[in-house]
């Protein structure tokens, strides 16, 4: 990163995205009712389903040494900042450099009237309790016991929060000088081995984007990995676009991401959150649930988590799965989450009104339903690559090429780089390996999961195209029993052939004959040749993979994609939504942007409000998409349109 606009969105990094104040005013903390999200899977602990063996990493702020935490398998680290020239920078707050946790009590960043109190839960705090808490609390009290106690835990701490309210404080020195690197944040989480990353933070509260052209790299190599990321979305009531694209410079938008909202006991949404956003994935517990009172002082309730918490017991429930379907990969996980929602049966049909992406997780079904017959493709990526498409404002997103059009010198950061063209690349990267696997499987192969895009991450364009050993035939198709039959029959040809060579070389030849049609038969890996697509690549449909000319194989049928279209033609049947009266629950939490804290005589940049998005009506069903020729770097045509509401109205998370 560079420039102070890249600082400012390296500080929105830590625009937390959870309305951890909210709290609901008649609960009590005796009110254990409000751990419901932990006893859903209560049954399945006692099963010994805990999350051991699964490593995910957190990225948030520092965290308070609490005895909730005192056994868990946390390691915790300060994560990479770098200056205004992109050089690894340390971030010091109040004259101390910034740790990844603190002891209870500790006043880091505490000021004015709060002088002298001190932390006792941070954002971080309770994300990490629902994650792997151990059931205490202060003083030996009953606390929150985490969805996944078992899992191991990468806790990356990129600042410590303003008291009072769900913003960072920025490191000391000039304002901007010192940022969060937030690709670095996700390349030392994929590089740790983490299969989840969970980011229950957003976009800066400065100008809105907090992915710079430099961080898509690290983003693009967690998808190429499999590793799942969430986050949540803002908890605010302003309407965002109504279609699922993502968007390549917000953190909780980026493509592949599953972005969350929240939801009560009854799957209502938490009215803090309670509006059109079609980039949201799906929707997961986090009103009326259990937390801290307060961040300066001992001691819980029920109140609303907001979209963080949402985001963090989702991870919780997605690791218990990685656990109980070892074999499956990340993308499988995805695509058993997003088919098999307390909505969906089997079928990934989109809310209508776009508030609930795909639905409410269901960690039953999750933990059910053998995820490995799924394809090894990243569905919401999939389903933003296609929507994308079918936009003018984001046709070309995904099919720019930093070779032939690089970006200008000088970008805005609400616009596009050419560098999210790797999106739209990783993409057919998944669809091209998952059709390998299933032509391998049509051939009656074996272990053909060695094709997936997970399984060839880390080899090259040309080793993925041939990925078995030097010491093993080529993957014709043919089971280990039959290459055996073959071997018996090429002796009994061989001894065969050496008699009659006795025989034959007694009698005088004049002429030897050479073969028919004087070659030998070509090798070809597959029955009928390779896969092919049509003119248009991939159609819409019961099966997104379709292969023009595929003949039937004699082999028992591969696993496909269930039935179900992938992007639903008008409105779809939500199910049971189960939706409470609106009247009992306390109003939107609001509260003004806080005040940035600056060096005295240090001009402060202009104050930049979200961006909003064009609302679109459900779409239906768009053409086959293709690939089309790469464009042209970015125009202003490109930016988003810019929000015009009141700023005062929307909630910073």
């Amino acid at each position: 990163m560079s420039g102070l606009s890249a600082r400012l969105r390296a500080l929105g990094a830590g625009t937390l995205a959870c309305a951890l104040l909210a709290v609901v005013p008649t609960a009590h903390a005796d009110d254990w009712d409000a751990l419901w999200p932990e006893t859903r899977v209560e049954d399945v602990h006692a099963q010994g389903i805990d999350g051991s063996g699964v490593k995910v990493a957190v990225i948030d702020i520092l965290s308070v040494d609490h005895p909730g935490l005192a056994d868990a398998d946390v390691t915790h680290e300060v994560g990479p900042f770098d200056d205004l020239d992109g050089n690894v920078a340390t971030c010091t707050v109040d004259g101390r450099d910034l740790p990844a946790t603190v002891e209870p009590g500790d006043r880091i960043a505490i000021s004015g009237d709060d002088a002298e109190a001190g932390w006792y839960y941070t954002h971080a705090t309770d994300m990490l309790l629902w994650l792997v808490g151990n059931g205490t609390d202060y003083d030996g009290q009953s606390g929150v016991k985490g969805i996944a106690p078992g899992a191991s835990v990468l806790h990356l701490a990129d600042g410590v929060e303003i008291p009072g309210t769900t913003t960072i404080t920025p490191c000391d020195g000039a304002f901007g000088e010192t940022g969060v690197d937030s690709g670095g944040l996700v390349q030392r989480a994929v590089d740790w081995g983490a299969r989840i990353i969970n980011r229950s933070q957003g976009a800066s509260m400065f100008d809105g984007y907090d992915v710079d052209p430099g961080d898509v790299d690290a983003y693009v190599d967690a998808l190429r990995h499999g590793v799942i990321m969430v986050s949540g979305r803002a908890n605010d009531t302003v309407e965002r676009r109504g279609d699922l694209t993502g968007y390549p410079v917000q953190s909780e938008y980026f493509p592949g991401v599953i972005t969350v909202n929240s939801v009560d006991m009854n799957g209502t949404i938490a009215p803090t959150s309670d509006v059109m956003d079609g980039n949201v994935s799906v929707v997961s517990p986090g009103y009326g649930i259990m937390g801290g009172i307060g961040q300066l002082s001992p001691g819980l309730t029920s109140k609303n988590g907001g979209t963080s918490t949402a985001a963090v017991i989702l991870t919780g429930y997605l690791t218990l799965a990685m656990q109980k379907w070892p074999e499956a990969t990340g993308n499988q996980i995805i695509q058993s989450l997003i088919r098999n929602t307390k909505q969906n049966d089997d079928s990934p049909d989109m809310d209508p009104e776009h508030k609930r992406g795909f639905g409410e997780v269901d960690p039953q079904k999750l933990l059910s339903i053998d995820p490995t017959q799924y394809p090894d493709i990243n569905p919401i990526l999939e389903y933003e690559v296609k929507a994308a498409a079918q936009h003018d404002y984001s046709k070309d997103w995904y099919t720019r090429d930093c070779a032939t059009s690089p970006d200008p010198d000088s970008m805005g950061p609400d616009e596009i780089s050419c560098k999210v063209g790797l999106i739209g690349d990783e993409y057919e990267r998944q669809r091209t390996a998952w059709d390998r696997v299933e032509q391998c499987r049509a051939d009656g192969g074996s272990d053909c999961m060695r094709y997936s895009a997970t399984n060839t991450a880390d080899r090259d364009a040309g080793a993925a195209e041939s990925t078995a050993s030097p010491d093993s035939p080529e993957p014709s198709g043919l089971p280990l029993w039959a290459w055996g039959a073959i071997g018996g029959v090429a002796a009994l040809v061989v001894a065969g052939g050496i008699v009659l060579a006795v025989v034959l070389s007694k009698r005088a030849r004049k002429h030897r004959y050479p073969p028919v049609n004087g070659n030998t038969r070509p090798y070809r890996p597959y029955p009928q040749g390779p896969a092919s697509y049509g003119a248009n690549g991939p159609a819409y449909g019961p099966n997104p993979h379709p292969r023009d000319g595929m003949q039937p194989s004699a082999q028992p049928p591969a696993p496909q994609y269930p039935a179900g279209p992938l992007y639903p033609a008008g409105p779809q049947p939500m199910g049971d939504a189960r939706r409470s009266p609106q009247g009992a629950v306390p109003q939107p939490y609001v509260r003004p942007m806080p005040s940035r804290r600056t060096p005295e005589g240090v001009p402060q940049p202009p104050m930049r409000p979200m961006p909003d998005y064009p609302v679109t009506p459900p779409q239906p069903a768009p053409a086959p998409y293709s690939r089309s020729p790469r464009t042209s770097s970015p125009q202003s045509s490109d930016r988003m349109p810019p929000d015009t509401s009141d700023p005062a109205e929307r909630q910073p998370r």
